[in-house]
């Protein structure tokens, strides 16, 4: 079987696009104003070196994509080869193979990001990282069942989950107020300030300034309540809910949990990353989620049997 990994269509091509067009904008922004002020017959000597940093600031732009394509090579793995773009590898010539963790993904600094690590007999280093693909955790189990169990690798599907029987089941819940956390207080602070400006004032405001307070708040609303899971636990089952986006539910077996990770990354707040057997992960983060119930929850789902990496939480 042939397994390939597929870019991610948005961590990484839409980061590629993103971060290429900022630093490319920004240097012929720098090139603009310098070529405003050198125009006039007196300037400031701090103009004479926008160049030098307009020029720094865009080879930035093509660094960046150039580093991006270097820590996310297309990955091969077919008759017992895994390639790394034009290096290959015979799969048995793996020495040590570490499925997750958190790996170092170089760019200006290395900063961890969740991935596999394969070293060779050669000593030589290769890191998947998981954002960077939308299929690796098909090219983990492949290497898992090859290297560990010596299996050959057929792709399987988890079996649905009756939620009849998940209703049964007593559920403890692992939840925070949005009344005293920072996460709750910026998004209703935002949305009641707006409300207030437009409603005290003598003349209701146009047409156009309710229009964008819906559009605004929609957004502000929707990018806040994504930081706003929580979680519930019963004999068999790992419950992620919404505090705000109620439609939002994820339900996972125990039996099929690998790994719960507690991380902080990207300046988000801190979040649990689940890892099922299949090397599937999602992550949710849980602002409002308070440390002593972060805390509760990793030694109730230790006592459970699940292994929990704590990563952010003291």
């Amino acid at each position: 079987m042939k397994i390939t990994a597929k870019r991610h269509p948005y961590k990484f091509y839409l980061t590629v696009t993103f971060v290429f067009s900022f630093f490319l904008a920004l240097g012929c922004f720098m090139f603009k104003i310098y070529g405003n002020e050198s125009q006039q017959d007196e300037f400031e000597l701090k103009i004479l070196l926008l160049p030098i940093f307009a020029t720094l600031v865009i080879s930035m732009a093509f660094y960046s994509v150039w580093q991006y394509f270097k820590n996310a090579p297309i990955v091969v793995v077919e008759n017992e080869i895994i390639s790394f773009g034009k290096t290959s590898y015979p799969i048995t010539e793996i020495k040590e193979l570490i499925l997750t963790g958190k790996m170092p993904f170089r760019y200006i600094v290395k900063y961890p990001m969740e991935g596999a690590l394969l070293i060779f007999n050669d000593d030589s280093k290769k890191y998947i990282f998981d954002d960077m693909y939308s299929n690796t955790w098909q090219l983990k189990c492949v290497l898992e069942k090859t290297i560990h169990r010596n299996e050959e690798y057929h792709l399987r599907e988890n079996g649905k989950i009756d939620p009849e029987r998940v209703l049964k089941q007593q559920v403890e819940i692992f939840t925070g107020s949005q009344v005293i956390s920072l996460r709750g207080i910026s998004l209703w602070g935002v949305v009641v300030f707006f409300l207030y400006m437009g409603l005290s004032k003598e003349n209701l405001p146009s047409s156009g300034f309710w229009w964008a307070f819906f559009w605004f708040g929609s957004f502000w609303f929707f990018l806040n309540s994504y930081l706003m899971h929580y979680f519930g636990l019963t004999k068999e089952f790992l419950i992620v809910k919404n505090q705000n986006l109620l439609w939002r539910k994820h339900i996972y077996r125990l039996s099929d949990v690998q790994e719960v990770v507690f991380e902080s990354s990207y300046q988000q707040p801190n979040c649990m990353r689940i890892i099922t057997k299949d090397f599937r992960n999602k992550l949710y983060p849980a602002a409002n989620l308070r440390d002593y119930r972060w805390l509760e929850l990793k030694a109730k789902l230790e006592h459970k049997g699940i292994t929990v990496r704590n990563e952010c939480i003291w």
